[in-house]
């Protein structure tokens, strides 16, 4: 059989849904026309009491305008029963159905969100439906009128008298029915607000009672005493206080109940008076709801003001670099956490103190340096600049400060904020500058020492007492010789702390660091195979990328050359060893869009090595075993459980790569990957690993329960594929998989790197259904402001960070402001890389919810 002509085993079900609805329309719409039937009947006359217009638009904008027989059925079912002719029955049915379809099809073009919280959408639905579609509906229903021997006259009083019946009654119920059931009532929390209301309702069904025992000469005059109660209602219950203030007065007013007690028995209303009621209701209508719009649109800005406000001191609260603000009178009005471990003053020490009797600097040269605040508070921007703080406890040390002003949006000065850190926080923080800082304060090894140990390291591996693979690093940068021969030895000696500081955090605690020369550092990597070895020069070429030297306001960049060699036995000295790998830091300078060359290939035999080795770019050698593993079938996934860490259930897997070398060796997507630096070739990983996963979960859906997650770990260079969220909703519909069960991970980098189209990314896949990460957070001040802009649904904290919480009690309370700004922000918090018991009890007594690593679960293969 044609797929086309294929019956979904559901399709009988849907089919039985579908005719339910239409009866239950159909019902509740000739329940609402007996009703109007019953309450206009012996009262007004031939005024109708339009409540089935109303209805019909809801049913239509609530469940679609599949539901329009519904409409037909009804209208039909009511005329019969009144015995009303043929002709008119038909035509009457079509224009209530057209009526309300035209309403639906106009509001949904014009985008109308069905709700009334901005005065946009109470003018729109409002034009919509009192004035646009009623005029269509009555003026078809007019057709039937002008081929049945009916006065002219009577004619346009019917049609008249229809369109702002049904359009009042569109503009009524309808808003009320929208209002109630899609706005969260509001909170009603004292029994003088309860009588409050009743007070405001009582007084509206008064006046509107008593204004129909007027005289129709003053009634309209009397009318509009209904108005202040309408609008106090409106102002003070908002969009429920109208909607209930409007149906009250349209139901008493329409009825005539009280004309009861009229003397009379019952009053005759003319076509113009009928009108005025009518306008007066619609009028009554649109004031309380436009009063309530402008009032949810004040409350609203007060509360998105009060969110800001709460966003931005969580965010000043959680970045890492210490914040200080003043008024502009220069007191003291916020420090966040780092200000006051820097300063050692607490927030409420200095505040309202001001800021030069906390905040003490000079320059490098010990003079004391002008009056920053004073420039900021004129306008004068303050860049960022070494200098020495003044703690409290009369200690001094480098920071980096910068200073700007704070100004309202009449561009008027408010104050000043000024941001700092410690240039070298790790190993000299509180402990003044040094005229000079030796090897030791570096954790250096001195070159002879360093030099001895690759002897004996030689010795050994000439004896075959080595079992462990050795690789030196020999790195160079032309920036200490630039600094050195401008600024003097107190700038090198400065630019030497923040450089190897920086080399540390990249290299493990083992490692041999020692310097060479005023411009040549070495490495000694214990324990470590090639791919190690490739990974460690990448992440410290990333690192070093952006390092800038500031001195005297000058801001100083260099280059960085890595050369990498093995230690072999081949190697006779240690000479000739450094030799090499400064041959091939060499090839790597000369070459500077490599940057980084490892010699793949060992010495010639002892005293003859006259040729180069054979030095190979790091990248070009990853490409080629990624090229080779694809098409060797060599690339595997595997996946990792992320837990609740409440319940220790399973929330979902990571999904990540690896590959087996030659020598049938695993190799973690993390080392090679970011080697790669090939956009086409990362794409097709990425392509590749979701197109794998799932095909494999396609045919074990057993494995993807309900409410599972599995989360995919997205290159940078996907971000700026313009055609990955068309590919990836074709491979959903191919394999039939629910989107929302799918998160793809974006790391902090990357989103930083493609700012510019980051929120459009992220974008295309909320729209897709599936969710999405920010990974590898490290808690650094631009990416904390920019969490607000970018809709993730998961933060996942980068766990070299997280393994060093626990012995800070300042990271500790940053944890802890993260975690409060994700709960602002509604992003569940995960911690990744968990791979210690104390990490572990630190994340349970912190209540971050979500986990995983290798303590946790570790990776197991996918198939």
């Amino acid at each position: 059989m044609h797929k086309y002509l294929q019956f979904s085993p559901h399709f009988g079900l849907k089919i039985a849904r579908y005719l339910l609805a239409i009866l239950a329309l159909t019902f509740i719409y000739s329940a609402a026309s007996w009703l109007s039937h019953f309450l206009e009947a012996g009262q007004r006359g031939a005024m109708p009491i339009p409540l089935a217009a109303g209805v019909a638009l809801t049913a239509l904008l609530w469940f679609g305008v599949r539901l329009w027989p519904g409409i037909i059925l009804g209208n039909v079912v009511l005329k019969l029963s009144l015995s009303v002719p043929y002709s008119l029955v038909f035509i009457d049915a079509t224009a209530a159905t057209l009526q309300a379809i035209l309403a639906v099809w106009l509001l949904n073009r014009l985008k109308f969100p069905k709700l009334f919280l901005q005065l946009r959408d109470v003018l729109l639905f409002m034009a919509v439906t009192l004035f646009i579609s009623p005029f269509v509906g009555a003026s078809i229903s007019a057709i039937g009128l002008l081929i049945n021997p009916i006065p002219l006259d009577y004619v346009f009083q019917i049609w008249i008298t229809i369109w702002f019946s049904d359009g009042v009654g569109m503009l009524i119920i309808t808003a009320a029915l929208l209002t109630w059931k899609q706005i969260k009532p509001p909170l009603i929390t004292h029994y003088r607000q309860w009588l409050e209301l009743i007070f405001i309702l009582s007084c509206l069904i008064l006046v509107s009672g008593v204004s129909l025992t007027i005289d129709y000469g003053n009634r309209y005059l009397f009318f509009y005493m209904i108005l202040p109660f309408a609008i106090w209602v409106a102002i003070r219950f908002e969009q429920h206080g109208a909607t209930l203030a409007s149906v009250l007065v349209a139901m008493i007013l329409l009825t005539g109940g009280l004309n009861r007690l009229h003397l009379e028995g019952r009053l005759e209303a003319g076509t113009v008076g009928l009108m005025l009621e009518i306008a007066f209701i619609a009028l009554t209508a649109l004031t309380a709801y436009l009063v309530a719009a402008a009032y949810t649109q004040r409350r609203q800005a007060e509360e998105d003001v009060i969110c800001e406000k709460e966003l931005a001191l969580a965010t000043l609260h959680s970045i890492a670099n210490a914040v200080m603000t003043t008024d502009k009178k220069g007191y003291i009005r916020y420090l966040n956490p780092a200000a006051e471990s820097i300063l050692q003053w607490s927030h409420s020490q200095a505040l309202e103190k001001p800021i030069a009797e906390i905040f003490h600097i000079k320059n490098l040269h010990n003079d004391q340096l002008e009056n920053f605040i004073h420039r900021c508070l004129h306008g004068v921007i303050n860049p960022p600049h070494a200098c020495l703080l003044l703690t409290r406890e009369g200690q001094e040390f480098p920071i980096n400060m910068s200073a700007a002003p704070i100004r309202h949006r009449d561009g008027h000065i408010a104050g000043v904020i000024v941001l700092f850190h410690s240039l070298h926080q790790d190993s000299l923080e509180r402990q003044g500058i040094a005229s000079h800082f030796s090897q030791q304060t570096l954790d250096l090894y001195p070159r002879p020492i360093f030099e001895q140990l690759l002897s004996n390291l030689l010795r050994a591996f000439s004896l075959n007492q080595v079992k462990e693979n050795y690789l030196l690093l020999y790195l160079e940068s032309d920036l200490f010789k630039t600094v050195y021969s401008r600024y003097g030895q107190a700038a090198s000696e400065l630019l030497w702390q923040q450089w190897i500081g920086l080399i540390k955090k990249r290299i493990r605690y083992d490692d041999m660091l020692t310097r060479l020369n005023h411009q040549h550092v070495a490495i000694l990597l214990k324990d470590c195979a090639s791919h190690q070895a490739e990974s460690v020069c990448q992440h410290i070429l990333e690192t070093m990328q952006g390092f800038e030297f500031i001195w005297q306001q000058q801001r100083l960049h260099g280059s960085l050359a890595i050369g990498a060699v093995a230690v072999t036995a081949e190697y006779g000295r240690v000479d000739d060893l450094l030799q090499r790998a400064e041959q091939a830091c060499q090839v790597a300078r000369d070459n500077p869009e490599l940057h980084c060359y490892v010699a793949l290939s060992h010495a010639n035999e002892a005293r003859n090595a006259q040729a180069m080795p054979r030095l190979i770019s790091v990248h070009q050698y990853w490409q080629n075993e990624v090229k080779l593993a694809l098409s060797e079938q060599r690339l595997y996934l595997y996946q990792q459980a992320m837990l609740i860490l409440s319940n220790r259930q399973i929330l979902g897997t990571e999904i990540s790569l690896r590959l087996q070398n030659a020598e049938q060796q695993w190799i973690d997507a993390e080392t090679f990957l970011p080697l790669l630096q090939n956009p086409t070739q990362l794409m097709q990983l990425d392509r590749w690993t979701i197109q794998e996963t799932f095909a494999y979960l396609a045919t074990h859906r057993e494995q993807l329960p309900e409410g599972y997650l599995i989360s995919f770990n997205v290159n940078a260079d996907t971000l700026t594929d313009s055609n990955f969220a068309e590919f990836l909703r074709q491979e959903l519909r191919q394999f039939k998989l629910k989107p929302w069960q799918f998160c793809f991970e974006i790391s902090e980098a990357a989103a930083q790197l493609h700012q510019d189209i980051m929120v459009d990314f992220i974008k295309n896949l909320r729209q897709l259904g599936c969710q999405v990460a920010l990974d590898e957070f490290n808690h650094q001040s631009i990416s904390l402001l920019r969490l607000r802009e970018w809709p993730i649904n998961y933060l996942k904290l980068d766990g070299r960070w997280l393994d060093t919480v626990h012995e800070d009690n300042f990271a500790e309370h940053l944890l802890m402001s993260i975690y409060d700004l994700c709960q602002l922000l509604r992003i569940h918090l995960v911690a990744t890389h968990v791979e210690n018991e104390a990490t572990l009890a630190l994340l349970q007594r912190l209540n971050i919810p979500f986990a995983q690593g290798l303590l946790l679960a570790p990776p197991t293969p996918l198939k």
